[in-house]
């Protein structure tokens, strides 16, 4: 038993030790294009302390872009975005809004939707486009999220399949 207990007690600590926190990550340089994409499902989940939480981990990742989607409450995006210093925001208008948090720095040129005549395939949210120039080269960049569950068979044959949606989506 003391040496089951010990080793336990080794591995938690060694666990411990080797965890990993906000403070350790880190991402390219001032020339880098840093970009993530987060699936904030049903922002903001738990009021405040959602927004408390994202407050932290975009400021300690310092991240340029963050292509977000599944933003259920636009008032608690915006206050997100007042609670983010030199963070600008976008939410589209769609069911289950897609959106961007990105550095106020950035020179956007637009955002806008595509396929918005064709949503079918896309649960209800066309992909959201940002087209913006960073380092003297223009770049675009397309935040999808794609019609979720299913059996896992795709069936061609039946356009309400869920793997169907996502393939004709794609």
């Amino acid at each position: 038993m003391k040496i089951r207990l010990l080793i336990f007690f080794i591995i938690f600590k060694t666990t411990l030790l080797a965890s990993q926190s906000l403070s350790d990550l880190s991402f390219g340089t001032l020339n880098n294009l840093d970009i993530v994409t987060w699936n904030l499902e049903w922002f903001a989940k738990s009021d405040q302390i959602t927004i408390d939480s994202l407050v932290v981990a975009i400021n300690a990742l310092d991240i340029d872009i963050v292509a977000v989607q599944e933003i259920s409450n636009v008032a608690e995006f915006q206050t997100l975005i007042s609670q983010l210093s030199g963070y600008s925001g976008y939410t589209s208008v769609s069911n289950l809004r897609l959106g961007y948090i990105y550095k106020s720095s950035l020179t956007v040129n637009s955002i806008n939707t595509i396929f918005s005549n064709d949503t079918y395939n896309f649960a209800g949210r066309p992909p959201l486009v940002m087209n913006f120039s960073f380092n003297n080269e223009d770049v675009s960049i397309i935040n999808i999220h794609l019609k979720c569950c299913g059996d896992g068979i795709l069936d061609l044959n039946d356009q309400s399949d869920e793997e169907t949606r996502r393939y004709n989506a794609m």
